[in-house]
């Protein structure tokens, strides 16, 4: 490395991926060899929308060195346990899809297929009572996993929190700023490419040019750098997924606060409700090709139990993804590569994936390379991939479903299936078997309990549960079960 060169890193978009890609890389690399910049318009940042995240990016959090409880206190995060589904199967439905472990292996068996032996055998106990975090959220009650026992029957229960978005992009713009990341307030006007086809520097609303050897794109959906400049096309993921407009609204407190996301199925499409700390925030995630914006705004403040606290704002969304994320010296983290519903809040943990992405094959740039065709190729695969399986797991909320009470369900019961689905699906049919993509966000068990819930079961289970002692097996799941709801009732 040459010592005498620092490296220029911009990060264009203040938002959450643009506060997250900076505290990363802030966090990484030496301010001596490398200056980092972060441009972003004055009014990032500052809109509050309700957040649910996953457990992937509270453990991205705690990754950057960030002291939990302090920055539960500095943004008024609560926790979450998972996420309950209302009306998806059929109107009056629901199941829950819990963080952390979902039972436990038994004698050198999966846990799923003794739940399948003993389902076969007439024990229709729910999937969701082998699993801590269900049972906890049942009774609305959290405990760290930190200070549990050893050997306390809770232990492999997962969370995650609820926050306010501007508390959280303030919190990590602090961070940054604490390690020498430079901020600018502007709009990038222009983007000057060299020769080969990289950017070289962006001119701003200011008068000012900032000049890069590398480039983070975090400007959103609109993909100013990848997508205008670098052309690079977003692939259209329309045809599998039918919402493609939302309406959101933030409102005072109602109801009790759970520690978990609601998300209830409607007439053309689904609602989401968000506990916060002083606040709720709801939204409509809805089809504008049965729908019109009127009635979905109806919809959701009829929903709201107290008065709205803000105007209900709507947003348009083109669901897909970019092939392409890596792009000669920029690469898209956020929404800038991609975009799926928030119906398994899984928006930020893709920003994360993408940002430890960039770590893992971080570009060495004091070579004087200009150009990283393997690195980008790995990169764009491995985060396409992920996409795909984000969006496979959304898309089997809907074609699963048995509701036909209106020409948005119907549709959803007809909509095309991908090709690595519907293999996973054959797969689990048969014998409640699993291909997982590694390191990927969605664990067995979260298959497990979307799949039960949307009523699909294996037709049998792995032929050594009928070599095995069940009788003990069996005992064993009933003790783990009322293990789990006498420690939830002590917690």
């Amino acid at each position: 490395m040459n010592n005498n060169v620092v490296k220029k890193l911009v990060v264009v978009g203040g938002g959450t991926a643009g506060r997250f890609a900076a505290a990363a890389l802030a966090n990484q690399l030496k301010p001596e060899y490398y200056e980092i910049t972060v441009i972003e318009s004055s009014h990032i940042g500052a809109t509050s929308v309700g957040e649910s995240l996953v457990p992937p990016v509270a453990a991205f959090i705690r990754d950057l060195g960030v002291d939990e409880q302090e920055f539960i206190a500095q943004t008024g995060a609560g926790y979450k346990l998972g996420i309950q589904f209302c009306n998806w199967l059929e109107k009056d439905s629901s199941f829950f899809h819990p963080f952390g472990r979902l039972g436990r292996a038994l004698n050198g068996h999966d846990f799923f297929q003794c739940w399948l032996k003993a389902r076969a055998e007439g024990d229709r106990t729910p999937l969701s009572d082998y699993s801590p975090a269900a049972v906890l959220a049942r009774a609305r009650k959290f405990t760290l996993p930190a200070k549990l026992p050893l050997d306390s029957p809770l232990t492999g229960l997962d969370y995650a929190f609820h926050l306010d978005s501007k508390d959280m992009n303030l919190y990590f713009r602090e961070y940054a700023e604490r390690r020498n990341v430079k901020h600018i307030q502007a709009h990038v006007v222009r983007v000057n490419k060299a020769e080969n086809g990289n950017i070289q520097s962006l001119e701003l609303n200011n008068r000012q040019t900032v000049e890069g050897d590398f480039f983070i794109d975090c400007t959103g959906t609109r993909g100013m750098l990848i997508g205008e400049a670098l052309d690079s096309p977003l692939e259209s993921w329309s045809d599998l997924l039918p919402c493609d407009r939302a309406v959101t609204v933030q409102s005072d407190l109602f109801g009790p606060v759970d520690p978990y996301s609601t998300y209830t199925a409607r007439e053309y499409g689904w609602s989401w409700k968000i506990p916060l700390k002083n606040r709720c925030s709801v939204g409509y995630v809805f089809s504008s090709r049965f729908c019109s914006d009127d009635e979905a705004a109806r919809v959701l403040l009829d929903s709201v139990e107290t008065d709205p606290a803000s105007e209900p704002t709507l947003i348009s969304i083109r669901q897909g993804a970019r092939k392409e994320q890596w792009k000669k010296n920029c690469i898209a983290i956020g929404l800038s590569s991609g975009f799926l519903e928030p119906l398994e809040s899984s928006s930020i943990y893709l920003a994360t994936r993408g940002i430890n992405q960039l770590l893992a094959l971080f570009p060495n740039l004091h070579r004087g390379e200009q150009d990283w065709p393997g690195l980008a190729a790995q990169f764009n695969t491995r985060m396409l991939m992920e996409y795909e399986e984000i969006r496979d797991f959304i898309t089997l909320h809907y074609f699963t479903t048995q509701r036909s009470d209106t020409e948005f369900w119907r549709l959803c019961q007809s909509l095309p299936v991908p090709d690595a689905l519907a293999a996973r699906l054959e797969l689990f049919r048969e014998r409640g078997e699993l291909e997982m993509l590694e390191n990927g966000l969605f664990k067995a068990s979260s298959w497990q309990a979307l799949f039960t819930g949307m009523n699909i079961f294996p037709g049998s289970y792995h032929p050594f549960m009928d070599l095995s002692d069940f009788k003990e097996i069996h005992q064993a799941m009933q003790s783990d079960q009322q293990g789990i709801r006498d420690a939830a009732d002590a917690v």
